[in-house]
Formats: C-alpha cells, sequence, structure tokens
C-alpha cells in the first residue's frame, strides 16, 4: 500500500519494539517491508501518440482536450493513478502527495502558427505549465515539452493535455505526451 514516508516511520517504531520479548514477528517484518518497497516509488499514468503518421487535427484558440490523438495508454499501478485513452485524461486515486506532470507535443503545420500544449487539471489550464511551438511550414516538425511539479493533488483530479493555437487552422499532431506522476512523499502537503 503507498504511505507517506513519514507514516512508515511512525509505523516502524510502533510495530517493531524491542524484541527482547519476542513480539516482532515474520508476518510484521513482511508487512513492513511490503508496505516500505511499495511507498518508495513514483506511479505513472501515460497518454501518449506512438503511431509513426500524424493526425490532421483543426485546432481553434480556445484550449481543448484531444483525445482521439493519443492511441496509448500506460498505468503502473492503476490503483494508485489511471489514464484513460477515450476521455484523454489522467487521474490519481490518492490524496496530499506530490506530483510531477510532464507534457509534450511533436507538430507541423503552415508557416508562422504557434501551436501551444498545456496541462490543464480539473478543466482550469495551467499558466505555470504550458509550452509553445511556431510552426515553420507543412513537413517541418518542431517539438517541446515541460516538467511541472504539482501540489495540492487529491484524489479524482482530473489532468489533461489541451491544445490551441493562435489563428483556427489544421496542424499534424506526430507526438503528444501527457504523463503524470505520484511520487513518494515525506507528509501530506
Amino acid at each position: 500500500m503507498l504511505k507517506f514516508i513519514q507514516d512508515i516511520k511512525s509505523q516502524i517504531n510502533s510495530t517493531l519494539p524491542d524484541n527482547s520479548v519476542g513480539q516482532i514477528t515474520p508476518a510484521i517484518m513482511r508487512a513492513m517491508l511490503q508496505d516500505m518497497t511499495d511507498s518508495l516509488y513514483s506511479r505513472a499514468g501515460a497518454l501518449f501518440r506512438s503511431a509513426a503518421t500524424a493526425v490532421a487535427q483543426a485546432l481553434t484558440t480556445t484550449p481543448t482536450n484531444y483525445p482521439g490523438i493519443y492511441d496509448t495508454t500506460r498505468a503502473v499501478d492503476p490503483a494508485v493513478i489511471a489514464a484513460n485513452l477515450v476521455a484523454g485524461t489522467v487521474v490519481p486515486a490518492v490524496t496530499g502527495f506530490g506530483c510531477t506532470a510532464t507534457i509534450g507535443i511533436t507538430v507541423d503545420g503552415a508557416n508562422g502558427r504557434v501551436v501551444t500544449a498545456a496541462l490543464a487539471k480539473n478543466g482550469v489550464v495551467s499558466v505555470s505549465s504550458r509550452v509553445s511551438v511556431t510552426c515553420s511550414g507543412a513537413g517541418n516538425k518542431v517539438t517541446a515539452s515541460a516538467d511541472t511539479p504539482i501540489i495540492g493533488v487529491v484524489a479524482a483530479d482530473i489532468f489533461t493535455l489541451v491544445l490551441s493555437v493562435d489563428t483556427a487552422v489544421s496542424i499534424n499532431v506526430w507526438q503528444q505526451a501527457l504523463v503524470v506522476n505520484v511520487n513518494p512523499t515525506f507528509s501530506a502537503i
């Protein structure tokens, strides 16, 4: 079970007393070690496009989630964080853990068009997690990505990657990625 590091430290002190009276059993040790190993690695939910061909997508100036661009999903531990390919969402099932988000795009389009990708949490676009690229013509791929720490995540928050363009136009999307990690965390933040 995923636990805060502070809770594991408390568990060690409370369940592993001085063993002079034989209170530390193999079952207690197994449970403790399992909790420790379960709590010391990141869990990720990811959506991305892995196909070798682009998707022509009509974009607008309004940041919008386009789940049809994705073709692959991964979740290291769906009980902690899940990815939904159809909805284009990544949703954690835990509260208080520090998280990180990675967004990325590779696109091509009409010369001078500015494509922006941004992380949205519960439909609100983040001002701190966005990237923009300027297209330099059809067939000329441009790429951008960003990693952002996220604090204040609660269970059932909905993360999406939203795209927009400076002037409504069709853009070829070669790659699109949204990865959200739930990280080992000392105590609730």
